[in-house]
């Protein structure tokens, strides 16, 4: 079968390269040949994709096509592009995208690439709120740079991975995180650890600013101030090459100003929530009049601290100054930054129905501007290639009779090898299927196993405990063996289905149990089989996800994973065909035939 293939295949190449050498003449050559001069650049599609991401998409296309950029650069830029929209459609795609990149032949073989990949897949995280991935990627991210030897980079990142741990629960190990790269770079006279240090310092007063530690806020920006003060005054001092330094005075001044503002920002806002109204308008005055304090990121990022001194109509004026700005265009991000500004400053000043009428505007624009974001970078896509086609329409008309029969030829050759491939394809599909419905099957027999098991273990469970147990009341946790308290533990989680709560991890479980979070840690790891009790956590989920799937068929896979405890639908997708295999939809289909 083998044998009588390879040469048709060989055959049928050849004819398609005779087509196409034969069906063009050198006038079509140059005709199809595109400028490479052109506005469509990686460089302009970059200064606007955070602006008008449909436009940048449009000049991706277009820098593709004229062969400015290779099909990995425009992939790595369209993601780029879908990172920064609001819709989680988009985001998704940009988390696919990623994802493929990172296994691409050249991003393996390149470790600068891998961190732009990896950066990415950071950054969408981060604006999708999945905290699970933003902390899975940014330790790949910190785990590159330290085996490209760059610590500092790493610091910066480990920054980011406390915020995460932060959002997941687990202050105090977010906080040691962030302290621990505070105390890393601060102090140190080399440009590239000095900006490490003032993004780490930021990163830190924005958790603070999360926590509600506003009087903590302070001395960290007042030492931000302290620092950039001693960068202005010895410049030379701090010179090292690195290519985040700035190259000019004036650039160096910029860099000052802004940061500096950023820190009297911070101020302004902390002395605000902690009732300073005399000191909150002094930063907020100083703020108002540096360059960033002027532009429309830094209003925005003085707004809330208007709100809190009840200065309203400079919240008005921003959002009314960018609607003129706009004249009537409201289908784009800023109007829809603007009406959301709105709706909090009416909540602020009790226009409670003011308020609700913005938010509910606010939330039809995201829903369009999600929905058109695609079409209108497919329809500029299209309008590109529309002279292009026009100026070939007269030229393959007079090499249509020419190229015709030599067509028909291969196109037989074509459709007996399509007929093949087909075939060949449906064998593997029904050989998947079947494997998938033995998979099924077996997960399904899994699973009866282990309640069984887990049924026979409770029958076992040590007697003095259970007198213990019954005599006291409570269950003296702390005196029993690491398997016991393991036991206990995952009985405990599954008959009062604690796992349903997406809240509830590790540290909820020792909120719950009063059990210190070495012990409970040590009662998975060494007591059961499980490495740790997230992943104990995770089973349950989905174990139960598999139960619904199969007792609730009109149940959606979304309802499914929100059901079982999970808080992003993407999440138990990924996790239900890590251990199953197969995906949530395939496993109920399959079951449903079984």
């Amino acid at each position: 079968m083998t044998s009588r293939i390879k040469p048709i295949i060989f055959f049928t190449l050849l004819i398609i390269a005779l087509v196409g050498c034969t069906g063009k003449s050198k006038q079509t050559k140059s005709a199809l040949k595109l400028p490479v001069d052109t506005v469509y650049t990686e460089q302009a599609a970059m200064n606007i994709y955070e602006t008008q991401p449909a436009r940048a998409l449009a000049i991706i296309d277009s820098a593709e096509i004229v062969g400015n950029l290779s099909n990995f650069r425009a992939q790595l830029l369209r993601a780029k592009v879908f990172s920064h929209s609001t819709g989680e459609t988009h985001q998704d795609s940009a988390m696919l995208i990623g994802q493929a990149l990172l296994n691409h032949d050249s991003v393996e073989a390149s470790p600068m690439l891998q961190r732009e990949v990896l950066e990415l897949l950071v950054n969408t995280a981060r604006m999708q709120h999945n905290d699970e991935q933003w902390l899975h990627w940014a330790i790949a991210l910190a785990d590159l740079s330290r085996q490209q030897g760059n610590e500092t980079e790493a610091l910066r990142t480990d920054a980011e991975i406390g915020i995460v741990l932060t959002h997941l629960g687990r202050l105090y190990e977010g906080m040691e995180k962030l302290d621990h790269a505070i105390s890393q770079l601060d102090g140190k006279n080399r440009f590239n650890e000095f900006n490490a240090s003032i993004i780490v310092m930021k990163r830190k007063i924005n958790v603070l600013s999360e926590q509600g530690r506003y009087a903590e806020i302070i001395p960290l920006a007042e030492h931000i101030i302290e620092r950039l003060f001693e960068y202005k005054n010895l410049p030379s001092q701090f010179a090292d090459g690195s290519y985040r330094e700035p190259k000019t005075e004036k650039a160096r001044e910029d860099y000052i100003d802004f940061y500096h503002a950023q820190a009297m920002g911070f101020l302004a806002y902390a002395y605000a929530m902690t009732d300073d109204v005399a000191k909150a308008r002094q930063y907020t005055n100083m703020f108002e009049h540096t360059a960033y304090g002027q532009s429309f990121d830094g209003r925005k990022m003085i707004a809330p601290t208007w709100c809190q001194l009840g200065e309203y109509d400079k919240m008005f004026a921003v959002y009314n100054e960018m609607e003129q700005y706009l004249k009537g265009d409201t289908i784009n991000d800023y109007y829809a930054t603007m009406l959301r500004g709105h709706a909090i400053a009416a909540d602020a000043r009790g226009q409670l129905t003011e308020s609700r009428n913005y938010w509910r505007r606010y939330a039809h624009l995201i829903k369009c501007l999600n929905d058109t974001l695609l079409a209108s970078g497919a329809q500029i896509y299209a309008a590109t290639y529309h002279a292009q086609e026009q100026q070939q329409a007269i030229q393959e008309q007079e090499e249509e009779t020419m190229r015709f029969r030599l067509m028909a030829w291969a196109g037989g050759i074509i459709a007996l090898l399509t007929i093949g491939v087909a075939i060949f394809f449906s064998q593997q599909r029904r050989i998947l299927h079947k494997k998938n419905r033995v998979l099924v099957q077996q997960i399904s027999e899994a699973l009866e196993l282990r309640e069984k098991y887990e049924a026979l273990q409770n029958q076992q469970e040590p007697v003095e405990n259970t007198e213990q147990t019954a005599a006291n009341g409570s269950t003296d946790l702390d005196n029993m063996s690491l398997e016991d308290l393991s036991l206990y533990l995952r009985n405990a989680i599954k008959r009062e289905q604690l796992f349903l709560n997406p809240q509830f991890g590790r540290q909820a479980a020792i909120d719950h149990f009063h059990v210190s979070k070495e012990r409970i840690g040590s009662a998975f790891a060494q007591g059961s089989s499980y490495s740790s009790i997230s992943d104990f956590i995770r089973d349950c989920r989905l174990d139960y996800a598999c139960h619904l799937l199969v007792s609730q068929p009109n149940l959606s896979v979304k309802a499914v994973a929100a059901e079982s405890g999970f808080s992003y639908a993407s999440t138990f997708a990924i996790d239900f065909k890590n251990k199953y295999s197969v995906t949530p939809t395939e496993y109920r289909n399959l079951k449903n035939q079984n």
